[in-house]
């Protein structure tokens, strides 16, 4: 799940994909540029801009910043998390998105 916290004007989230299958259900490869889904208990608003502290699977850490592009604001049958798709941007977001893909096709 994601960790949330407000710093001022801007919004950290903290997502940990510790194992390979944690970054599969995370990873949203129907979003352009890539994205990561994000469990939450407050839904951000569509647009809402964040910096994301991601931990992939080889233990790295990276900091990018995303836009909240998709919205789970409840539990259904076919979603058991409420939360946010978060699309990586920025060449940071891109490089990573890049090295999620390599990580998963890895597997």
């Amino acid at each position: 799940m994601g960790i949330l916290a407000k710093v001022g004007a801007s919004m950290r989230v903290t997502l940990c994909c510790a194992t390979t299958a944690d970054l599969t259900a995370a990873y949203l490869p129907f979003i352009q540029q890539g994205a990561l889904f994000v469990a939450m208990t407050d839904v951000l608003p569509m647009g809402t801009e964040l910096e994301l502290k991601l931990q992939l699977p080889d233990q790295s850490i990276a900091i990018v910043f995303g836009r909240v592009v998709w919205r789970v604001p409840v539990v259904t049958e076919m979603f058991d998390h409420i939360g946010v798709g978060v699309q990586l941007i920025g060449s940071a977001g891109i490089k990573i998105a890049q090295k999620i893909k390599t990580l998963l096709d890895e597997k």
